[in-house]
């Protein structure tokens, strides 16, 4: 929604296709596979763009997983609980 309460493209689209759902993943998709058609486009980059979203992806969940194990081991160290 814009600053005048007027609803955007992408409001509609929203509304249209719930988040999470199967149209939803399809419409962001087709944004994305539009650009393939394009002849400056390397469809290449499609690929390694995916590879590199996947792997930040992953070193985040890595990342906030050792966090909380680091958190829960101090925990434990200062509230004396043994599991």
């Amino acid at each position: 929604m814009t600053s005048d309460n007027k609803c955007t493209y992408e409001d509609l689209l929203r509304e249209q296709n719930e988040y999470g759902s199967r149209k939803y993943y399809a419409s962001m998709f087709a944004d994305i596979f539009a650009d393939i058609g394009d002849e400056f486009h390397d469809p290449d980059n499609l690929f390694l763009g995916m590879y590199d979203a996947a792997f930040e992806w992953l070193q985040y969940h890595e990342n906030a997983s050792n966090k909380y194990k680091l958190f829960i081991k101090k925990l434990k160290e200062k509230t004396d609980v043994s599991k």
